[in-house]
């Protein structure tokens, strides 16, 4: 038997452990009373007990196991619970992750309808860290691509502190912005992504997603080929349900802290 089985012992072999333990101490208890109120001291109690003796380090090494059993049991109860919550949050956070999918899909579906293609793409760039820095990563699973612009597909992430982006704007500020792009706009870009931008991109529509802990979760990113909204109003309009859409995020950032403290 192994050092994790004598810890982790049947409940049966906990209770015979702890009933013996309990008779050994009293009956060391009577042994020494009675040794004591017969007169004995206790420098010649060993030699009174004889090999009755051998009942302390007896009762010792039961009192060890017992403590060492219960550490051990707390100890697997809470790694036990520490991965159900883990988990649950992975399940919570995938559940939310094909919601918000499905949710962009059918964003974009209805902004075109009645027609199946138009100048609209929609990305969403995460807040995230590398190397101590703050970046922007595009989500590859939350997105929804109706025009192809394979240029546009390598850029990975980028530096909100640096890049002169329309997504970084709307991230560094906290707020909405569109902007209808120059045919020179690849000029005002660095040369890391430069050539990550499709030169084809005519309008962009970046929107922050908000958070309860400061700064935002990251942008949504609407952006097409050319003109999509024949005026101010139908603008107007895509916007206040893009805010919707972004509002999800924030509701799948809650839903995911909750499991993850075993809310769920």
């Amino acid at each position: 038997m192994n050092t994790r089985s004598w810890l982790n012992p049947p409940v049966s072999t906990k209770l015979t452990a702890k009933v013996l333990l309990t008779i050994l101490v009293g009956f060391m208890v009577n042994l020494i009373s009675t040794a004591v109120s017969d007169g004995i001291t206790l420098a010649k109690l060993p030699e009174q007990l004889g090999w009755w003796m051998i009942l302390f380090p007896l009762a010792l090494i039961l009192v060890l196991y017992d403590v060492a059993v219960d550490v051990s049991g707390e100890r697997s109860h809470l790694i036990a619970e520490a991965r159900m919550q883990e988990r649950s949050r992975i399940e919570v956070q995938s559940a939310c992750e094909e919601m918000l999918q499905i949710s962009t899909q059918v964003l974009v579906k209805s902004a075109l309808f009645p027609r199946r293609s138009g100048p609209l793409n929609i990305h969403v760039f995460l807040r995230d860290q590398l190397e101590g820095r703050t970046i922007l990563r595009k989500d590859r699973e939350i997105l929804c691509n109706v025009e192809e612009m394979p240029e546009n597909y390598t850029l990975d992430y980028v530096f909100p502190d640096v890049d002169e982006l329309v997504i970084c704007e709307a991230y560094n500020q906290d707020a909405l912005k569109y902007e209808v792009l120059p045919e020179d706009h690849l000029n005002r870009y660095n040369e890391r992504i430069s050539r990550k931008v499709d030169p084809k991109i005519g309008w962009v529509l970046a929107l922050p997603i908000h958070s309860d802990h400061g700064k935002p979760l990251g942008v949504v990113c609407a952006f097409g080929t050319r003109r999509f909204f024949p005026n101010e109003n139908s603008r107007r309009v895509f916007q206040e349900i893009l805010w919707k859409y972004s509002e999800m995020f924030l509701v799948a950032e809650r839903a995911s802290e909750r499991a993850a403290r075993g809310g769920y």
